[in-house]
């Protein structure tokens, strides 16, 4: 401050600039009490692992933008979408975070990367989550973990930190046996079964260690009572009467093998029937199947009441037989009522031998009607085998009951429901059913219960004479009705309030000569009255002649008016209303002549506010813009509050200039046989700007289009055409197939020569004639196809036959007119031998025959392959190549650069290629790797990145955008 001068002072802060020291990652993996940097597991154990990146930095946000990923050792396998516990600063992250982040995993490999993450880290900060990962093999494992971060969105300048956890799987030798036998529906430990019978035993040897065994010798050892027959899935290397055994080789870690053979019960008796295995790594294991041999036993008992019928407090008499009707004896015979709870011991019964014993019971009004009683008897064979039977006894009980329904309607509104809908000031009518479903007279009770919202309607019930009411419940009460008959009772009321209303009734009825009270279930009726608020927008553009929800042509530098229509649309008056208007992102401009003036205007967005809204009214609201771009949209957004919660609705008009384009325009099918079919293809797609809307026609029948309509954005759509000559006299024929669009019209012609269908012959013709594969890893499966046809006359008919086992065809046999028939050859380099291999494919067929060959040259599996990612563009909108606003997918205006990011692990990087619509555009060798797109170009497309590295290895990442740019220096 100089003398003579007023002035004032600016605190100015410089904050400090980011750096790797300020993003911490700490990886840790659960040791089963606390987390540790080391655990040691077994091969197969889920480990638990727990990630926390930190913001160091006291000031500045901490973004990632996808640039989390982990690098698995070959001894560990990543599960799935197993990623949980998300929170930042100790706070969960919402559901729909968490699925996001699962939903956006890229697993390439043993890495994984997830493209989704919550943010920002607020400064000094914390994220923190877990995953889990499957032990796979043995030895010692480094897993880590690199998190990719940014302070500052703008500058786009990266900061990251990486840990791990080691986890060590020792190599352990184990096997496991399960001996089993099958007793007519399952495999199971023991079965009892007769002389003569077949038995079926299943071994199942498995190796359940991390290690190969080797020279694995299965013995099973019989019981004397059992005889090898000779049959078994897997041959024997030598058998007796009761001894086999298998070499079954080298066994794999967690391999199994089933040896499946059977035996014939040649005597009775009981016994274990052994397996066991055995390594030349010195380890073992046997598991024993129990087999009890008997003779044909059986056991057998019978129930009787006295009578069918009973009323409450009847004696019932019942009759019991128990009988051995089998072979042998049976010892400690017990005969057990489950119902009454009474048991009889019979002891011993020979063979043909019976036993009569009697129980009775009182019917009570506890008892089940039909009262079901049961008899169970059970008794052993000499070998301690159990035997039962049982049988039941039913009589019907005569007893009063009562049923009672209730339901509503609306008035004028037909059929009576459970529960029915309505609205305040409505009047409803209720109808009460009550049977009396028993089997005597009862005097009946019912007693209904209104709630508060429903109001009787004075002399409206059908039954005034036993009505009566108190408050809001209403009661009838009727003498003498007869069993097997009915009541209808129906009343209205008025509904004076919303919500859930519930109407409950209750009915009783007495014996008329006896005191007891039968009480049937409460039931209900509801009536539902809804409070539901709604608002609904429209948005239209005026084309001249009307107000429509689209606008076609070249309106660049022209000026449109815009409607918006906003409309209560619930039963709820709504307050603080809030019209929201986006003129549509650097594309319409200059906004003028509001019918109502905006509350408040921030461009791109105008604002109005409105206190209330009352019931079905409306509001209307015009201006004008002027079109900056051949296509633009804008859209409109609406909010409200109510007493049930806020309302929203949106709606949006587009203005683009759509070109039709197509091509070809003229296909000549050549000569065809009278009744041959054939196609060919046309492509549409919209050379302009936003939708394009067409449709084909033709009027001739002998020909059909697919599809008929369809839109583009400018991406290629396939028209199939195809023709049938079935019914056509010889000679040349034309067809045109009109396209009419919203940008323009055009013809596509097509012509036919029909020949007639004499002794034409047919002609064998596939392309291509080969294919090499390169080089594939082993323990890959890889395909491609050939083309199958006819360029003869006639029916084509072929076969195709190879005799190499990694190769598989589909289909193998097939039929053509003229028609190209797809063939699909998949190659399995699974158990295949480094080096080069090749298999003839051969084609036999009336019309010649031919070879076509497929080569390979297979190599060791690879695991690591590049890492790449697309930096820029992001969801974002783009103006000239500057991020101006985050949006839903990348929308760019004008130029923009691509860039990218590309490491390798094991080696170098020799360049990043950068592709469009799958063109290749350019070549970057020297990082940052890098693009300048600039040229004149509309519409949705697609960027694909692939990185190379010095062992010619690629990975590629791809995404869509949306671009406008004329090209404009």
């Amino acid at each position: 401050q100089y003398p003579g001068h007023k002035g004032d002072f600016v605190n100015i802060t410089i904050l400090p600039k980011p750096s790797d020291n300020d993003i911490q990652v700490d990886k840790e993996v659960w040791n089963g009490s606390n987390w540790a940097d080391y655990v040691e597991v077994s091969n197969n154990e889920i480990i638990h692992f727990r990630v926390k990146v930190y913001n160091l930095n006291p000031f500045y946000n901490l973004w990632f933008c996808g640039e989390i990923y982990d690098v698995f050792p070959d001894n560990l396998m990543y599960i799935p979408r197993s990623v949980g516990n998300v929170s930042i600063n100790g706070e969960p992250v919402s559901p729909d975070m968490v699925e996001a982040m699962k939903d956006s995993e890229e697993i390439n490999g043993n890495v994984v990367t997830w493209q989704r993450i919550p943010e920002p880290i607020p400064p000094l900060g914390v994220l923190n989550f877990t995953f889990d990962a499957r032990a796979d093999g043995c030895g010692l494992g480094v897993n880590n973990l690199t998190a990719v971060g940014y302070f500052n969105l703008l500058v786009n300048v990266p900061v990251e930190d990486s840990d791990d956890a080691t986890i060590f799987i020792p190599c352990e030798g184990k096997m496991d046996v399960k001996k089993e036998v099958y007793n007519g529906s399952e495999w199971v430990d023991n079965v009892s079964v007769n002389v003569g019978d077949e038995l079926w035993f299943k071994i199942n040897v498995t190796n359940s260690g991390n290690i190969n065994l080797t020279n694995v010798t299965v013995v099973d050892v019989l019981p004397n009572f059992l005889t090898y027959t000779d049959h078994a899935n897997i041959a024997p290397c030598s058998f007796g009467e009761h001894k086999i055994m298998w070499n079954l080789g080298t066994l794999l870690a967690q391999e199994s093998k089933i040896i499946i053979f059977s035996a014939n019960a040649t005597c009775s008796g009981e016994g274990d029937n052994l397996a066991n295995a055995s390594s030349d790594e010195e380890v073992y294991a046997n598991d024993t199947a129990h087999i009890i041999v008997i003779s044909p036993t059986c056991l057998n008992v019978t129930k009787k009441a006295n009578v069918a019928e009973a009323y409450i407090g009847y004696l019932v008499n019942y009759t019991i037989w128990v009988n051995n009707t089998g072979e042998n004896p049976l010892y400690d015979v017990w005969a057990n009522d489950t119902t009454l709870g009474i048991s009889r011991y019979i002891g011993m019964l020979s063979v043909g031998e019976s036993f009569r014993f009697y129980v009775k019971h009182r019917i009570t009004d506890t008892d089940q009607d039909p009262f079901v009683n049961s008899i169970v008897v059970e008794g052993h064979d000499r070998c301690g085998v159990r035997y039962m039977d049982g049988d039941t006894a039913i009589v019907d009980i005569l007893y009063p009951d009562l049923a009672v329904e209730k339901y509503v309607k609306r008035d004028c509104t037909s059929p009576f429901k459970k529960n029915v809908t309505a609205y305040v000031g409505d009047q409803v009518t209720f109808k009460i059913y009550v049977n009396n479903t028993g089997e005597i007279p009862l005097d009946i009770n019912i007693k209904d219960v209104l709630p508060d919202d429903i109001v009787y309607i004075h002399n409206s019930t059908n039954h005034s004479d036993v009505f009566e009411k108190s408050g809001n419940i209403l009661y009838w009460n009727f003498t003498n009705v007869a069993n097997d008959s009915s009541l209808e009772i129906t009343f209205r009321a008025t509904v004076t309030g919303c919500g859930e209303l519930v109407n409950h009734v209750y009915s009783t009825g007495r014996y008329s000569c006896d005191s007891e009270i039968v009480a049937c279930n409460d039931t209900i009726a509801i009536v539902w009255i809804p409070c539901n608020p709604g608002i609904e927008v429209d948005k239209k553009i005026w084309n001249g002649n009307e107000w429509v929800d689209n606008l076609y042509g070249d309106m660049t530098g022209k000026q449109v008016t815009f409607n918006i229509t906003v409309k209560n649309i619930g039963n709820l008056n709504l307050q603080n209303v809030i019209v929201e208007d986006t003129l549509g992102p650097c594309c319409i401009g200059e906004p003028s002549n509001y019918s109502i003036e905006p509350s408040y205007i921030k461009l791109p967005y105008i604002y109005w506010n409105f206190t209330s809204l009352d019931r079905n009214e409306i509001i209307y609201v015009e201006f004008n813009a002027t079109v900056e771009c051949p296509y633009a949209v804008n859209r409109v957004d609406v909010t409200a509050d109510s007493m049930e919660g806020a309302v929203y609705d949106n709606d949006s008009v587009e203005i683009s200039n759509p070109l039709l384009a197509y091509s070809p325009h003229f296909y000549n099918f050549g000569k065809m046989q009278q009744g041959q079919t054939d196609f060919t293809t046309l492509q549409i797609w919209n050379s302009g700007s936003g939708t394009l809307s067409y449709k084909t026609s033709e009027d001739c029948d002998w020909v059909t289009v697919t599809p008929e309509s369809g839109i583009s954005f400018g991406e290629y759509d396939t028209i199939t055409i195809s023709v049938n000559t079935t019914g056509l006299d010889e000679g040349l024929y034309v067809c045109n197939i009109h396209i009419v669009s919203n940008g323009g019209s055009g013809n596509f012609t097509i012509s036919v020569n029909v020949t007639s269908s004499s002794q034409l012959l047919p002609l064998l013709s596939f392309s291509p004639t080969s294919y090499d594969f390169c080089s594939i890893e082993q323990n890959q499966t890889v395909s491609t196809t050939f083309e199958i046809w006819n360029s003869g006359m006639g029916v084509l008919d072929y076969t195709l036959s190879e005799n190499c086992g990694w190769i598989n065809i589909s289909p193998t046999s097939g039929t053509s007119n003229g028609e190209h028939d797809t063939i699909t050859v998949i190659v399995n380099t699974t158990g295949l031998s480094k080096g080069l291999h090749t298999c003839n494919i051969n084609i036999n067929s009336n019309g010649g025959n031919g070879t076509f060959e497929v080569s390979v040259y297979v190599t060791e599996p690879w695991s690591k392959y590049p890492n790449v990612t697309i930096t820029k563009p992001l969801d974002a909108i783009y103006f000239r190549d500057v991020d101006i606003a985050p949006f839903l997918l990348p929308v760019i205006v004008g130029k923009i650069t691509i860039e990218a990011n590309a490491t390798d692990s094991d080696g170098t990087i020799e360049r990043v290629e950068f592709i469009v619509d799958n063109v290749s555009r350019y070549n970057d060798t020297t990082e940052p790797y890098s693009w300048l797109w600039n040229e004149k170009i509309f519409g949705f497309h697609t960027i694909t990145v692939v990185a190379y590295d010095n062992d010619g290895r690629s990975t590629e990442v791809s995404r869509n955008v949306l671009i406008f740019n004329f090209h404009i220096l």
